[in-house]
């Protein structure tokens, strides 16, 4: 294809994007304005619709993901998505209710002032879909936009546009308005032309350099961005922890769906009282796994692992096959700012350390760029007391994984994965803006002119209000008074 005719091409395919954006605004202002429960009865249907069907959809999926069997996709996307819509259902009106602050907490200079406070949605709403979870994050992210009244333009990852689409479908077969949720092509350069075109909100779930050329892409335009990013999470086990079960969990995090989940252990700290016995019993829950990976993903592994070990990091398990596949590489005492252990690879690989401090631990768990979540296993008491010093998203305690599927759970990331939040009540209101309308009924005293008193009233008033001690706030209340007094008398003074 010449030059000129890719850029006729590129126009045209421009042209028809901004006349789909047209469309969507149109239709999603009629959208807005329906009552919530016609919206949460689409939801409904669509739920029901997918329940008649889930085992045909997660055939779809499964193209997708070739490695996951139906059992597994129906249990970690199909179930978690139809569990996010009876969330909505169940919640939406009243997470998305006009608030009215309580009076109590309105200073007494206002009297007469009310508060509202609203959510309205965004409008148009771009979601930049991953490939690993195809149906049930980006599905969970639409359920909650359209809820909260917004139109849902999806740029697929590549190779699940038959998934989406086959979302989408149920979603008009349930009576959504086609308008409102319009697929776009996999390339990502059809995401950065919508946000050049203007959208009202991104929602992305991806690595770090697709969060990096997104949030370029929507600084032009200073749209708002949701960014779930990459994960390089830590496994915490203490004194105390059931062995056994933290080294099936570190089993289990390795084969759902192939190891490619963002929140999976990656980094293992193990208090170096049981760091042998733990270590033994990983290799030992592991052994007979092998994991199948693309070729690129194989191609890191190996190039991660090769320079962590020249750094010091001794590894203990790990082979690549020739039919594309890995067994867990295991690693241990290697530099924390490796590579290595910054690493958001989708590959089975875990690298240990030990420690004996909490202060170590904290200090050398911080060491890594991301923040998306961390696990830890322990009693309830030691547990719950480090999850309150960890800087992530989240923690798991005496789990891996799952937790995250429970439809009340927000999700979000600090650091390098990320920002906002997605999933539970608190990525419903992500959909949406607030907007404050104050309502005045009475007490216009501020449109009058200033008078002599103002100042010694307002000093007053602090000093009554706010001041320290019982003292200080009769004498300003004192003074308030006397300035009333005062202006009070000046004011008959001119009637008369």
């Amino acid at each position: 294809m010449s030059v000129a005719l890719a850029a006729v091409e590129r126009a045209s395919e421009s042209r028809d994007l901004e006349a789909a954006l047209r469309s969507m605004r149109f239709a999603q202002r009629s959208w807005a304005e329906e009552p919530i429960g016609i919206r949460t009865g689409i939801i409904q249907r669509f739920r029901h619709a997918v329940a008649a069907n889930a085992k045909n959809l997660a055939g779809v999926v499964q193209n997708v993901r070739v490695h996951s069997s139906v059992a597994e996709i129906l249990s970690s996307e199909v179930l978690p998505l139809l569990d996010a819509c009876h969330f909505a259902e169940e919640r939406a009106a009243e997470l998305l209710r006009i608030v009215k602050p309580k009076r109590k907490d309105r200073p007494f200079w206002l009297a007469g002032t009310g508060v509202e406070l609203r959510r309205e949605p965004f409008g148009t709403v771009l979601i930049i879909a991953p490939g690993n979870y195809p149906l049930v994050l980006s599905g969970v992210q639409t359920i909650q936009a359209l809820v909260a009244g917004n139109a849902i333009l999806m740029k697929p990852a590549p190779g699940a546009s038959l998934v989406t689409h086959r979302f989408r479908d149920l979603l008009i077969e349930a009576g959504l308005n086609a308008p409102l949720f319009q697929v776009i092509d996999e390339d990502p350069e059809w995401a950065h032309r919508a946000i050049e075109l203007g959208v009202d909100k991104i929602i992305l779930t991806g690595s770090e350099l697709a969060g990096r050329e997104v949030l370029r892409k929507a600084s032009e335009t200073i749209t708002p961005v949701t960014c779930e990013l990459s994960g390089c999470d830590a496994m915490i086990v203490l004194p105390g922890a059931d062995l056994d079960l933290a080294a099936r969990a570190l089993r289990f995090a390795l084969r759902l769906n192939a190891a490619q989940t963002c929140m999976r252990p990656h980094r293992v700290f193990v208090h170096s009282q049981i760091a042998h016995a733990f270590k033994c019993r990983v290799i030992e829950a592991t052994r007979d796994l092998r994991i199948p990976l693309a070729a690129r993903a194989i191609s890191k592994l190996i190039d991660l692992v090769k320079r962590a070990t020249q750094r010091g990091a001794i590894q203990i398990t790990g082979t690549v096959f020739e039919d594309d596949s890995a067994s867990p590489h295991v690693l241990e005492n290697g530099d924390f700012t490796s590579e290595l252990w910054q690493s958001d690879l989708f590959a089975p690989v875990l690298v240990f350390s030990s420690f004996d401090s909490e202060r170590d631990l904290l200090e050398n768990v911080e060491a890594c760029r991301y923040g998306l979540g961390a696990c830890i296993f322990g009693t309830d008491e030691q547990a719950q007391r480090l999850a309150a010093r960890m800087n992530t998203g989240f923690v798991l305690i005496n789990d891996v994984i799952v937790p995250t599927a429970d439809p009340r759970f927000p999700f979000s990331g600090r650091k390098r994965s990320g920002f906002g939040v997605t999933r539970g009540a608190e990525g419903l209101l992500e959909f949406t803006r607030l907007k404050a309308v104050s309502i005045r009924r009475s007490g216009y005293r501020h449109y009058e002119d200033e008078h002599a008193t103002d100042e010694d009233l307002f000093a007053g008033t602090i000093a009554a209000v706010h001041g320290r001690g019982l003292l200080k706030r009769t004498r300003g209340a004192a003074a308030a008074f006397r300035a009333v007094r005062i202006r009070m008398q000046s004011r008959e003074k001119v009637s008369s």
